[in-house]
């Protein structure tokens, strides 16, 4: 499928949103950029938006063209990709079959929200913290070195960050998730459900498991 390419105007974002399908690939960098390849039918009902440094891609077609373009192909991620560049990220929020891709991010804090059945990867972090939300079936991948890692896991999600060092991480999972941490000072870790919380280190570890879900070291 020939592929055409869009290039969208953005200023002062911090902060994305994207929706159902696709690949999104970011970059942190000075010069804030935002490419688009896709076919030209899936060109036109792309969204670009940004309100108050918020940048929302979206798909503009109804639930009906959505799921008959995703059966066709038409929105599988290799046909539609994002090429983005931001001086910043302090939130990302990705919903749907999206995936997402950054290597490289500084930063004081960040918020990670993975909802549906998406992926989610970010290497090479420097941050003060790191904020993971993952209510769904989704799987997110971390690394790097970060003083306190936060996340909460309801349903099958997965969160595979045993190469994302922290000093104190905090941990919560419902359901039947996992998550795989690496903590070296403290570790608060709250199972209920036949979840399992696997970690690396010697941290100090506060733990309560209800149901039969576990709490390991690696």
């Amino acid at each position: 499928m020939d592929l055409t390419t869009q290039h969208v105007e953005i200023h002062d974002v911090s902060r994305v949103i994207l929706k159902d399908y696709g690949q999104l690939f970011i970059t942190q960098g000075e010069e804030e950029a935002l490419r688009i390849e896709a076919s030209e039918d899936v060109l036109r009902t792309i969204k670009a938006s940004v309100y108050e440094g918020e940048l929302t891609l979206d798909i503009d077609a109804g639930w009906f063209d959505k799921t008959m373009h995703f059966l066709g192909g038409a929105f599988d991620g290799r046909n539609l990709k994002y090429y983005l560049t931001i001086r910043h990220l302090d939130s990302i929020f990705v919903s749907g079959a999206a995936r997402v891709k950054m290597s490289g991010l500084k930063t004081e804090s960040v918020y990670v929200t993975l909802k549906g059945a998406g992926e989610l990867i970010i290497s090479n972090i420097e941050a003060g913290l790191v904020d993971v939300d993952l209510p769904g079936a989704g799987i997110i991948s971390l690394s790097g070195k970060t003083d306190t890692l936060k996340a909460r896991l309801k349903g099958a999600g997965s969160l595979d960050a045993p190469q994302l060092e922290s000093r104190e991480a905090r941990v919560s999972l419902k359901g039947v998730g996992k998550a795989s941490v690496w903590a070296n000072y403290q570790l608060d870790a709250h199972v209920d459900g036949v979840g399992a919380i696997e970690y690396r280190g010697n941290p100090e570890v506060r733990q309560s498991v209800s149901g039969l879900g576990s709490v390991n070291k690696r």
